[in-house]
């Protein structure tokens, strides 16, 4: 019997895959990567034309003998144990699908292969090799390898110094990192940088990618998160490198911090804006110099002020504004400031650019420095004040004619005590012989004009007498000095001691503080508001006088009496000198006792004034004020 089997299809089947594996060798052979195909133990399979190229064996050479000790060593030069590893992607190729690693050359060379590892398995799923292919990086690894040991040069810096891929996986962290940021070496190591600095970029990183990749650097500054959560500022530098093909393989960050520095400018910024709105509403001029460049910056108001209108102005320029007179002090001011050895403060003059006018300026400033204290800028403003001015030279005038005035005063004061007085010397004199000798020899009209003689030249001795004292308390008065105002008290009391007994006078006193001022004037003054208290007393009435005070903002002094008192209409007019209430000859004095009073006062910057009911009594109140 003869069975007769189709086999048509299988060997169509079989010469299909026959073709095929010869199209996929072809393909596999010509191939521009490393291939290679290992059995269960590593031992080598297959190995394509271009891994002969690089490798310089045959395949024939290579093959069934295993791929340990024929192109991988058992250690890379760094240390690596490649044995443990191979034995790991032999047993599990898909948790090592992407290893880069040292390999060996036949002829000994030292090369460095990125590997893609597919595992090969049969239909019931155990594994019966592994399909490798291999990309020649050596050239990449030594550029890397330079690119680190640059960068470890560099961990004495304070600077970060970061190795990365251009996926931003970290491959080398300096000291200086580790110092900045908090992480150390290996926490770092393997991270995405900007995952793990939490970064803030100023643009979109697709867009700084761009730039990077266009000119090969990028800077700018970035805001990251340091290991204990603090947030800081760099200033970040990146340099992209690339391999010998151009392809760009790894990134060198530099990054500084400047937190501080953003701090100072912050600060310095508000400073700024508050500056501005000042000079505003105080239309006071601003003004930056730039020291390093010489250039002066002005505000509005400041030009105004000079006229100018330029903007800007060097040192030079800017002295050809100052009064020619005023120039060596302005540069003086100026030199010290930046030498920090007095502040700018000064006032000086300028002539405005505009109308030609000299202006007076007030001018402040503030020097500031870099980390080596050399000075970089310095901030100010200019106030013109030349109304103030003015009004202080006048004032410094007015002064001067006062001082003219007083010694004018003190040389009349001289003339008035000396010239004057000795021709009325010699009238009252031989006006009391007459007197003397002749008195009721003659007739009644007679007697009365030598009576009119010798009255009339007392009373003119006694108002020169009075208009000297009056002079004198501006210009011979004693220095200001703490006492207790009762010795004052005492003074006048002890003076007027033979009147107050004459008079039978009470006078009583309160507890006197002590004040600030010229002893001998105060006792006047208590001498004469006590002594008209006795003058004016009322014929019915012994004369009681009350001496008192408290302390306000000032000193209140008070002296009280029972005395005739006077119309409220008066109470003004009683300080002025000369001023009588009573006709001459009804009361003894030349008038000037209260005006001497209100002088003295004066002159101690209190003030005097006097409340009184007729027939009731009068109370004199005066105001020291309380110095130490």
């Amino acid at each position: 019997m003869e069975v007769n089997i189709d086999i048509t299809e299988r060997k169509k089947a079989t010469k299909k895959l026959k073709e095929s594996e010869e199209k996929y060798r072809e393909l596999v052979e010509n191939a521009n990567s490393i291939i290679i195909r290992l059995d269960r133990k590593g031992n080598i399979l297959f190995f394509n034309e271009f891994a002969e190229t690089f490798f310089g064996f045959r395949e024939e050479e290579v093959k069934g003998k295993n791929i340990m000790g024929t192109i991988v060593p058992k250690a890379e030069s760094y240390g690596r144990d490649l044995q443990e590893l191979m034995s790991k992607i032999i047993k599990d190729p898909e948790s090592y699908s992407y290893v880069e690693n040292e390999n060996i050359t036949k002829d000994g060379k030292k090369v460095w292969v990125s590997w893609t590892n597919k595992g090969i398995f049969n239909k019931k799923g155990e594994l019966q090799g592994i399909l490798s292919i291999g990309t020649d990086v050596t050239e990449r690894k030594k550029a890397q390898k330079n690119l680190e040991d640059q960068a470890e040069l560099l961990n004495l810096t304070h600077e970060a110094i970061i190795v990365r891929e251009i996926t931003g996986k970290i491959l080398f962290w300096n000291d200086g990192a580790v110092e900045m940021y908090g992480w150390d070496k290996d926490e770092a190591t393997g991270k995405i940088t900007h995952k793990l600095l939490q970064t803030v970029f100023p643009q979109p990183l697709n867009e700084i990618i761009k730039h990077i990749t266009d000119t090969n650097q990028w800077n700018g500054e970035l805001i990251h998160k340091t290991r204990d959560g603090s947030q800081i500022v760099v200033s970040s530098m990146w340099t992209l490198k690339r391999d010998e093909y151009g392809n760009p393989f790894s990134i060198l960050e530099i990054n500084s911090n400047i937190t501080n520095r953003k701090k100072a400018e912050e600060k310095l910024k508000r400073s700024e804006t508050i500056l501005q709105e000042a000079t505003k509403l105080s239309k006071v001029g601003a003004y930056e110099w730039d020291v390093k460049n010489d250039k002066f910056i002005f505000s509005r108001e400041w030009r105004r002020i000079h006229g100018v209108k330029e903007k800007y102005l060097s040192s030079e320029e800017l002295m050809n504004i100052s009064h020619p007179e005023d120039i060596p002090k302005v540069k003086k001011a100026l030199d010290n400031a930046l030498r920090d050895t007095k502040p700018y403060d000064i006032e000086h003059r300028i002539i405005n650019q505009v109308n030609g006018e000299v202006r007076y300026i007030h001018a402040m400033g503030t020097v500031l420095k870099d980390e080596n204290g050399n000075p970089i800028k310095m901030y100010g403003v200019a106030d013109d004040i030349t109304e103030s001015k003015l009004a202080e030279i006048e004032r410094e005038n007015l002064i001067k004619d006062l001082r003219r005035s007083n010694e004018e005063l003190r040389q009349f004061a001289y003339i008035t005590s000396h010239d004057l007085q000795e021709p009325l010397r010699t009238m009252s004199s031989y006006a009391g012989l007459l007197k003397y000798r002749y008195e009721s020899q003659l007739d009644q009209d007679a007697d009365d004009f030598i009576e009119f003689m010798v009255s009339g030249a007392a009373r003119m001795k006694s108002m020169i007498q009075g208009l000297l004292d009056y002079s004198r308390v501006g210009t011979r008065g004693e220095e200001l000095k703490n006492f207790n105002s009762e010795e004052a008290v005492n003074y006048a009391l002890s003076d007027l001691t033979s009147f107050i007994k004459e008079n039978n006078a009470e006078i009583t006193c309160d507890k006197l503080p002590v004040i600030y001022a010229d002893k001998d004037q105060i006792a006047q003054v208590f001498q004469n508001l006590i002594g008209n208290a006795i003058k004016f007393r009322r014929e019915d009435e012994t004369p009681k006088i009350h001496i008192s005070a408290r302390k306000d903002d000032e000193y209140v002094f008070s002296v009280s009496d029972n005395s005739i008192g006077m119309e409220a209409e008066y109470t003004d007019k009683i300080f002025e000198i000369f001023k009588r209430l009573h006709a001459i000859g009804e009361y003894e004095g030349a008038g000037i006792g209260l005006a001497i009073v209100k002088r003295i006062i004066d002159r101690h910057g209190g003030r005097v004034w006097v409340k009184s009911a007729l027939d009731v009594g009068s109370t004199f109140y005066f105001t020291i004020p309380i110095k130490h």
